[in-house]
């Protein structure tokens, strides 16, 4: 087990998503609970030259179908980065490298902190 890459530290945060593209969830057509996917950015700080600029992220949450976030609207959410791994062309799992970041969301929050906003 040793030999396993964990992050062990994940970096908390909270702060307004825009969701720019919905992804996969494992909704049934049955089911009213589920994971959701969705595309969003983050503005960071080239190192090299100090100027902003907007780094691709994935946003994965579970959640209610009614409570979903939708494209193109921008969202209050409260959650954890994870370094996404990607798997090397050898197989060899030391040679693993991050290709990118997940931000895992509470829904249930996320929901409850909008309709205070927008209710305001």
């Amino acid at each position: 087990m040793s030999g396993q890459r964990r992050i062990s530290h994940p970096m908390y945060s909270m702060g307004p998503f825009d969701i720019i593209e919905v992804g996969a969830n494992t909704l049934k057509d049955t089911n009213n609970f589920g994971q959701f996917n969705y595309g969003s950015s983050v503005v960071l700080e080239d190192k090299a030259t100090g100027k902003p600029y907007n780094h691709e992220i994935l946003l994965s949450g579970y959640g209610s179908r009614t409570t979903a976030p939708v494209r193109d609207r921008v969202y209050l959410l409260g959650g954890r980065f994870v370094k996404n791994p990607e798997e090397p062309p050898t197989g060899d799992e030391g040679e693993a490298r991050c290709t990118g970041y997940t931000f895992f969301y509470d829904q249930r929050w996320a929901s409850y902190a909008n309709r205070s906003v927008s209710a305001a």
